[in-house]
């Protein structure tokens, strides 16, 4: 392995995939990409695995950054006609297909150096201590795992709550059931939980903490959030929207 990737080299590289994919969802989902991606130190020639990887968006950055990417894909939620999607975006990147809250990873154990479980964990319909110790037998002892998922005691959920008297600020049950199965946010955690579950499993936390999406969406919960983050979240920060942890083993 060579040289960390500086930031400004993954600005640019998401820079370049925004024009590329003219996507909606990467444009907002873009600082999400960038902060998980700054979380510890790529460098280039690193094995990386992107665990529930399609669209493809963080796998295209790290690629044309110089990493070495593995995607798996969930058989059941893509089909794996997503394959030529993913190939225009990532033409480096190696696919694979698997229900990682069920299946045997196919990959050698101690395979990869990092490991990126982002907005994955609250899909699985499975209990995710099956994927957690299979992430655990294919990354390398030293290697690090970056998990991000919503927070459930995020701020916008709980004026939801108090405004409209339901905790999902975008929805509800008709919502939820007509949803294909493997999209739906079967379990979302506290801070707590989520060190919990990967600590039980063998892994040792090197960092844990709290971040906002930064959703550029005129979504009126999403404007009390953005009026109240200036003040009311940088000190009452484990109400922020997302979850970010970093472990290793």
């Amino acid at each position: 392995m060579t040289s960390v990737i500086t930031e400004k080299e993954f600005q640019a590289a998401a820079d370049y995939l925004e024009d590329k994919v003219d996507s909606e969802y990467f444009r907002s989902h873009k600082t999400r990409y960038l902060h998980t991606l700054r979380s510890i130190d790529f460098k280039r020639g690193m094995s990386v695995l992107d665990v529930g990887a399609f669209p493809g968006h963080m796998a295209s950055i790290l690629t044309q950054c110089g990493c070495n990417v593995w995607m798996i894909n969930h058989t059941s939620h893509y089909p794996k006609s997503t394959d030529t999607e993913l190939k225009e975006i990532v033409p480096l990147g190696h696919v694979v297909y698997a229900d990682v809250d069920k299946d045997c990873l196919p990959f050698e154990d101690s395979m990869f150096d990092v490991i990126i479980l982002t907005e994955v964990i609250e899909h699985f319909v499975q209990s995710p201590e099956h994927a957690i110790k299979e992430i655990g037998r294919t990354l390398r002892p030293g290697g690090f795992l970056i998990c991000t998922t919503p927070n459930v005691l995020g701020l916008s959920k709980i004026t939801s709550l108090l405004l409209r008297r339901r905790a999902n600020p975008e929805g509800g049950l008709v919502q939820f059931y007509s949803t294909p199965l493997h999209w739906r946010h079967h379990f979302e955690y506290t801070l707590k939980e989520l060190t919990y579950l990967f600590t039980t499993n063998g892994f040792v936390i090197v960092r844990a903490g709290y971040f906002d999406y930064h959703f550029p969406v005129p979504h009126p919960v999403h404007i009390i959030n953005l009026l109240l983050q200036a003040s009311f979240l940088r000190v009452f920060k484990s109400f922020r929207e997302g979850l970010i942890v970093i472990a290793t083993k």
